[in-house]
């Protein structure tokens, strides 16, 4: 009788998959007609606009519910530190370029780590997107 090992072939049989090799599951379906992890990857996309459109639209999914809260906060928080670098002459304009350039980083990683499927906290806007998908309905 043929042993079988996990993962490899023998005798003719497909191989097993162990759960290390199994592929990551597929997202469900959202409201939208989306999946979960491309709603919450388009939840960034134009900021607070897509963030509050899949707010709105998603009841039930969590995690595209955190992906739009944390979409919205840090968009706010963008045009926030914008304002107040606006305000300072010389070095508000040099020390806003980095500032857009580190947003710009952290917007596409944020696009990416939902796509991904995994809910990335930032620091303080993550935790309170987090408290807002977790108040009770």
């Amino acid at each position: 009788m043929p042993e079988e090992n996990q993962g490899e072939m023998v005798s003719g049989q497909m191989p097993v998959e162990t759960p290390t090799e199994q592929a990551e599951q597929p997202s469900t379906p959202v409201k939208s007609g989306l999946e979960s992890n491309m709603a919450g990857a388009l939840s960034y996309v134009l900021g607070p606009i897509t963030g509050i459109y899949f707010w709105v639209t998603e009841k039930e999914d969590n995690f595209v519910r955190f992906h739009a809260m944390q979409s919205i906060l840090f968009s706010v928080a963008c045009v926030i530190i914008a304002t107040i670098l606006g305000f300072l002459p010389y070095l508000g304009w040099g020390f806003a370029q980095l500032i857009n350039l580190g947003i710009l980083i952290i917007w596409i990683f944020l696009m990416y780590q939902a796509y991904n499927n995994k809910e990335w906290e930032l620091p303080v806007i993550g935790q309170m997107a987090r408290d807002q998908i977790n108040k009770p309905k």
